[in-house]
């Protein structure tokens, strides 16, 4: 794996692929522009993670649903060389390829407010 230089002003994104199965592929990284929030949490602390298209419904086999893996996914989030990185939000494309879904890194202890 190969990180790109990253000059002022500029991030290194890292990049994350799930499966049909829900399987985590890593991506080669990408040099991206500076935006808000990277300046407020940092650029290590988001992942940016796109979703395999999934199977037709009635082509699928046995066993539990790709649809479900892949929400699965969102749900428990993504535990990544010993970061654990939880769902933030996404961003609709026109197909599920042009689709993003962006993690944020878990950092200290939720506190309940009640």
């Amino acid at each position: 794996l190969v990180l790109p230089f990253a000059p002022a002003g500029s991030v290194v994104r890292y990049r994350v692929r799930v499966s049909s199965g829900g399987a985590l592929e890593m991506l080669e990284p990408r040099r991206d522009g500076r935006t808000l929030a990277h300046g407020l949490f940092g650029a290590e602390a988001w992942l940016h993670v796109e979703f395999e298209s999934l199977p037709d419904r009635a082509a699928s086999s046995q066993g539990p649903a790709p649809q479900a893996q892949q929400q699965r996914v969102l749900s428990d989030g993504i535990e990544l060389c010993g970061v654990r990185f939880l769902f933030f939000g996404f961003k609709a494309g026109k197909s599920m390829a042009d689709s993003k879904a962006y993690f944020l890194r878990e950092s200290g202890v939720l506190a309940d407010s009640a």
